[in-house]
């Protein structure tokens, strides 16, 4: 699937900042996975820590077209919490990283209080340790971002929530897809469509985004 462009500039987009020290946080240090303090029965499903690169959250967003204000953003797999920040930098409703790893949630959670304020514009940005599985997605408008956290299974737990969500309250919802190793399990499901993809992302959409 080749990127096509959709919409006009999302509202409210501005270009991202370059560097960790620019956001007031430090991410880019990676975390092999048996540094980050999981019970061994996760390990094997869990990917090592690696922060998104810079730009590739603005490239994603830019076709879209959506009203941030509109949408709750999430993180599953939210590690250091440069997404989560880059995201709060944006008027979304709310902005959710959502993270296994108390290791990395404890620094998650630091970057966030140390985001710069004149950066920050997202009113609530949390950060929640827990199984991305067990998630409980919002009844509204979302966007959903992955940099491939996880392995099939837990990924396939997440389309089953994500699903559920879907036929209780049908609305918006898009899953931003960077290094997509998965998009098998994606495409299997009947709910989701393929919408837009890049070099090392895809986008896909619930039948009403």
């Amino acid at each position: 699937m080749s990127r096509r462009t959709f919409g006009s500039r999302a509202e409210g987009a501005r270009r991202s900042p370059r560097t960790d020290a620019a956001l007031g946080i430090k991410a880019n240090r990676p975390v092999e996975v048996d540094a980050l303090a999981l019970p061994p029965h996760r390990q094997a499903d869990a990917h090592r820590y690696e922060a998104t690169s810079f730009g590739v959250l603005d490239d994603i967003l830019v076709g879209l077209g959506v009203r941030y204000a509109e949408y709750v953003f999430v993180d599953l797999g939210a590690g250091k919490g440069r997404i989560v920040c880059l995201a709060a930098g944006l008027p979304f409703k709310r902005v959710v990283g959502v993270e296994l790893s108390p290791r990395l949630v404890e620094v998650a959670r630091a970057n966030v209080r140390s985001l710069t304020s004149t950066w920050r514009r997202a009113t609530q940005v949390d950060i929640v340790e827990g199984d991305a599985g067990e998630f409980d997605f919002p009844r509204g408008p979302v966007l959903i971002y992955l940099f491939n956290p996880f392995g099939p299974n837990v990924l396939s737990r997440v389309l089953d929530r994500l699903e559920v969500a879907h036929l209780e309250n049908p609305v918006p919802r898009y899953l931003l897809y960077y290094m997509p190793a998965y998009t098998d399990v994606l495409q299997r499901r009947s709910f989701l469509r393929p919408i837009d993809a890049g070099r090392d992302w895809a986008t896909f959409a619930t039948a009403e985004a």
